[in-house]
Parts: structure tokens; sequence; C-alpha cells
């Protein structure tokens, strides 16, 4: 099955992997009057409580998850401010955490702030938090923020919109095709949607899915 997708959501950012038109539902759904289709990765995600979902973009779980649970409450505004906002008001608790985090039979073992891990490159209306991600490269790309101020946190933030953030120093990015996760207290989100509590274990289905797309 060929699945077409027509944007009525919040960020928009799996149609804008696919280059799908984002301002209107009408001409999304040109493209699969086209019929040109695409074969593109996805990934399974299983949470501790036995919970399994595909997803096409983005796995979260800390920081970015707490972000995406109250932008998820928020009614106003829409897109890109909405996730900004709630970044915001999350900014004013939100503790650091231990994950220990095993990608292909390496461990991780680190304080930190969030981890993503990128089937494509963006979440949030356009926040390129794993901006060498790829959907049809058969990888999960991780972004993981180590334990910093939230001064530092505040200072960085903007550079995720250009996905200049994973080179400061306090960054961590990986590669590889499956991923455990461990951090106490955390839950994972998907494509914006909530998974389940960690442990979580991710793995890529390397061109999995056909999509209808623009094809250049």
């Amino acid at each position: 099955t060929t699945l077409g997708i027509i944007q009525v959501g919040t960020g928009h950012d799996i149609a804008r992997i696919l280059s799908i038109p984002r301002e209107n539902p009408r001409t999304a759904a040109d493209v699969i009057a086209d019929g040109r289709t695409r074969l593109v990765d996805y990934a399974i995600v299983t949470a501790g409580d036995g919970t399994e979902r595909a997803f096409l973009a983005v796995m979260s779980a800390g920081f970015d998850s707490e972000v995406n649970a109250r932008a998820n409450r928020m009614r106003w505004p829409s897109g890109q401010s909405r996730y900004f906002l709630a970044t915001m008001a999350e900014m004013r608790t939100y503790q650091p955490t231990d994950f220990a985090i095993t990608v292909d039979g390496s461990v991780l073992r680190e304080e930190g702030m969030l981890l993503a891990v990128g089937n494509g490159p963006s979440y949030g209306g356009g926040m390129y938090v794993c901006p060498n991600a790829s959907i049809d490269d058969a990888q999960l790309d991780l972004t993981f923020l180590t334990r910093t101020s939230k001064v530092t946190f505040l200072r960085t933030f903007p550079k995720v919109f250009k996905g200049t953030h994973v080179h400061t120093p306090y960054v961590r990015s990986l590669r590889g095709t499956r991923v455990h996760v461990e951090a106490p207290g955390q839950t994972a989100y998907a494509d914006g949607e909530l998974v389940g509590p960690l442990p979580v274990d991710i793995e890529v289905v390397p061109r999995g899915l056909r999509v209808f797309a623009r094809v250049s």
C-alpha cells in the first residue's frame, strides 16, 4: 500500500521531508493524484510497556518530549510558534536525567537534557534536530544534548532551526541501525505522538515504505 499524506497537523515535518506542499491540502492531494512515488525508510519503536509504533521523522525522549506533550495540549498558536512557546514554558521546570544509550552494541552513559533519534532531520515545525538524517540512507541519526546550564541551552536553542547546534561541544551525534535507550521517568514521543515509557528499542526498516511524493 502506498502512503499519501495530506497535511492537517501542526508541524508538517513529514510533508517538508517529502517535498509535499504544506500551505494547501488541495496541492498536497495533487501530489497523490500525480502518482509519482518513492521508497523511504521508516523506523519501529517499542516502548517499555510493549507499545509499538512506526515513525518517519523523529522519536524523542527527555526535554523535547515534555515540550511535545505541552504543545499538544495547547490550542494556540499554530505551527512553529506553538513549539517555541512550549519550549520556553518547559524550560522553567525540566531537570537533566541519566541516559544509557546503546547504538549497534556501543553504550553511552551520560546525564543529559534530551535525545532525538532521527529517521528524518526535523520535528517541531522545522527544527532540524538531526540535520544530517536522511529518510533513505538505512541509518538512524541520534542527537544527544548533554547536561548544560539553562542559559547555555537558551543560547543554543535558535541554532536548531539551521541544524548548527550539532557543532557545539555539549551535543553528541551518533549513527546506527539499532538503538536502545534507558532513562528513568522519561517518555518517548514519535512524530509528535505519544509512544510510551522508556526503555525503548528503535530499529530502522530500510526502504520499507512507498510514499506519494514530489520526485525530482
